[in-house]
Formats: structure tokens, C-alpha cells, sequence
């Protein structure tokens, strides 16, 4: 910040706290390193003001409880191995947010990759990678907007737990691929190439929203590793249009038109 108050023309990203802007950054990681320490109460909120291109580097976050904006910009890394946000540490908790339009987080290995305990809320924009949409390992994540896509999957979980009530994901291998991790999917939109839904070891449940009306997939659903009749949630069911679809107990694929989560 400047004399006048003004945010200076060379900062990348600005924080605020409890709505007050507190500091003005050239790096992505100088705004990320002054919410390190943020609690819940701060109600901090990472800014982003220009394009921000990484290159072969990757951000780390590794404390705060925080919201990024992406405030109609991109985030991009080009670094193999890793997401270009790489959320680690045991005690984050990261909210993603977008305020403008066209907001993208793009990465090599996966948009967001997050470990270690930590928490991740996505509500906007749009994340994803030559792999991974969302890489998550040991964690805990909420989609409750934005567009999640990946070359491979465009949600991948393992040890993790999933919750998703909006938005839009999809991969050219997978939607939605849980190993060892509990999916709940109550709303959104999930599409993959080979799989909607794929699981190892997994819980996975299609459960209605608070209208009544759960998840939509594109085209029908296939699933893999799981049965149709074993994921729905208690009172849902599969419809296409206006009829209902009863699938039997061997049943993994819906084809067809867009298969709809509803009341039965």
C-alpha cells in the first residue's frame, strides 16, 4: 500500500482482515505467508490482482484458515509432481472463491493437491491439470462450485473424505475416483470418459440435496468397483426425464440421456 492508501500497481495479491485491506504483495507466496497465523475469526481473505504464473514452482501452504479469491485471474504452474497449490501441513483450512469470472487454478500434476489432515472448500472458479482436477490425500474436501477437471480424473480422493454439493467435475479417465475415502455426493454435475464413479475400498454415497434433487451426470452413469443399487442414499433414486430407473443387482451403467438423483 501506498501513501494514499492505494494497492501499488506491482502487487500480484492483496489481504484483507475482518473486510479491512491489511497489506498489498509483488508474490503469491508474501500474501500467503501473512495469513499463516489467521484463525477463523480473522476472516482473511487472499485477493489475487493479476495472472500468476508459477512456472516450474508450485505454492505451498502449510497454516491459516483463509479464503483465496481468484478475482477473475489464473494461478498456473507448469511444475510436474505436484499441484500448483500444494496444501500441507495438518492445520489449513483453505476456502477457494471467485468473485470475477474466468478464475482458473491450472496446474501439471493437479490444480490443488492437498494432504495431511488439511481442509479445502471450492466454490468457484476453475481447477485443473494434465492429471488431477483435485488431488486429495488424507484430507478433508467440499465442492460446492466451480468446474473440477482433470486429463486423468477430475476428483481424486485416497484416505480422504469427500463431500460434494455442487459444481461441475469431470476427467478423461474419471469423475470422481475414491480409494480408502468416503464420497458424498448430494448435487453437482460428474462426468468421466471411462467412469463416473470409480472406488477401491470406498463409501460412496448419492444422497438428495436440500431440494430434493441430488447430482446430475451428463449422458447416463457408469460406475466402477461399486454397483448402482449400492450407492444411492436413503429415498433416491436414478431418473432420466420423467421415469424412474430401477436398476437391477448386477447393474453398473445407466446409458442414455442425463441421469438425475431424486426423491423416488
Amino acid at each position: 500500500l501506498c501513501a494514499c492508501g492505494a494497492v501499488s500497481p506491482d502487487a500480484v495479491a492483496s489481504v484483507s482482515k475482518n473486510g479491512i485491506v491489511t497489506g498489498a504483495y509483488t508474490t503469491l507466496n508474501d500474501a500467503i505467508q501473512a495469513v499463516t497465523n489467521c484463525t477463523a475469526d480473522d476472516k482473511a481473505v487472499v485477493t489475487i490482482l493479476k495472472d500468476i504464473a508459477l512456472g516450474d514452482n508450485y505454492q505451498t501452504i502449510s497454516s491459516g484458515v483463509f479464503t483465496i479469491d481468484l478475482n477473475g485471474h489464473e494461478i498456473s504452474s507448469t511444475r510436474s509432481g505436484y499441484g500448483a497449490l500444494y496444501i500441507t501441513g495438518g492445520a489449513t483450512n483453505v476456502t477457494i472463491q471467485d468473485a470475477g469470472e474466468n478464475s482458473k487454478i491450472t496446474g501439471n500434476f493437479a490444480g490443488i493437491e492437498i494432504r495431511n489432515n488439511d481442509s479445502l472448500t471450492i466454490t468457484g472458479g476453475t481447477i485443473s491439470s494434465e492429471y488431477y482436477g483435485v488431488y486429495a490425500d488424507g484430507s478433508t474436501v467440499t465442492i460446492s462450485g466451480g468446474t473440477i477437471s482433470g486429463e486423468t480424473d477430475g476428483m481424486r480422493a485416497s484416505n480422504s473424505t469427500v463431500t460434494i454439493n455442487g459444481g461441475t467435475i469431470s476427467g478423461s479417465d474419471c469423475g470422481v475416483y475414491a480409494n480408502n475415502s468416503t464420497v458424498t455426493i448430494s448435487g453437482g454435475s460428474m462426468s468421466g470418459y471411462m467412469y463416473d464413479i470409480r472406488q477401491y475400498d470406498s463409501t460412496i454415497a448419492l444422497t438428495l440435496g436440500e431440494n430434493g434433487i441430488g447430482a446430475t451426470f451428463p449422458d447416463g452413469i457408469m460406475t466402477d468397483g461399486i454397483l448402482l443399487n449400492e450407492i444411492l442414499g436413503e429415498g433416491a433414486a436414478y431418473w432420466q426425464g420423467s421415469t424412474m430407473i430401477i436398476p437391477n443387482n448386477r447393474d453398473t451403467l445407466i446409458v442414455g440421456d442425463d441421469v438425475v438423483i431424486k426423491a423416488i
